[in-house]
């Protein structure tokens, strides 16, 4: 039978450590610093009132513990597919971005290559356009339609302050509340536009028009 002084936490709490169970039991019983630990091995006889509700509060705890174990794997595992979602979204997105830098550096090459040779007038092709139809024509290219207006291209796209090439650049007479001119910006301070008559389709700097012409510069992205 069991020994009445061995009725404490620490003996019960070592008996479910070594069987495992809440249990029954004949006991053997062996001594370790002055600690009698009390080994089940038999399931027949009754345990006392006193053992069984320790023994009871001790599952309470231990399926708690577990509850509580489950409960944070699955906070774990909810927050790993989050930041793999994540990661992926952003791989899209960057993967997206630069297959439109590859299509809008593609349609900027075809529109240098028309430096000097599209002549300045009303349309939206390379046989001849003006301003507002040169840059329709090269969104077009990348599957973009606007409006063949200088000032519904401005207000239509998403205004940047850091432009990259491809961007479109945008030109308003201080205090005026529509655009005079518009172009293409190809990086490095340059832009191609349909300038004029006597210019037609050139490469300028966008400072430098901007200064002549005392205008207001933005730019703008599709």
């Amino acid at each position: 039978m069991i020994k009445e002084n061995i009725l404490n936490f620490t003996a019960v709490l070592s008996i479910f450590v070594l069987t495992g169970s809440s249990v029954n039991a004949d006991a053997i019983q062996s001594s370790s610093n002055n600690l009698e630990i009390v080994y089940i091995k038999d399931f027949s006889e009754p345990v006392s009132p006193e053992i069984r509700t320790q023994l009871d509060e001790l599952d309470k705890i231990i399926l708690e513990k577990d509850g509580e174990r489950k409960v944070r794997e699955a906070e774990i595992r909810l927050e790993a597919e989050k930041q793999n979602t994540i990661r992926m979204n952003e791989w899209a997105e960057s993967n997206l971005f630069i297959s439109k830098q590859e299509v809008r550096d593609r349609e900027i090459e075809k529109l240098v290559a028309q430096v000097g040779i599209t002549e300045y007038g009303f349309g939206d092709t390379p046989e001849v356009w003006d301003c507002s139809g040169l840059t329709k024509w090269y969104l077009q290219g990348q599957g973009i339609e606007v409006a063949h207006s200088a000032t519904s291209q401005v207000v239509n796209g998403t205004r940047v302050l850091t432009p990259i090439a491809g961007d479109l650049v945008g030109f308003q007479k201080f205090g005026a509340s529509t655009y005079f001119h518009i172009g293409v910006y190809i990086g490095g301070g340059l832009m191609v536009h349909s300038a004029n008559p006597d210019k037609d389709t050139e490469l300028r700097s966008v400072s430098e028009f901007a200064n002549i012409e005392n205008s207001n510069v933005v730019y703008v992205r599709y």
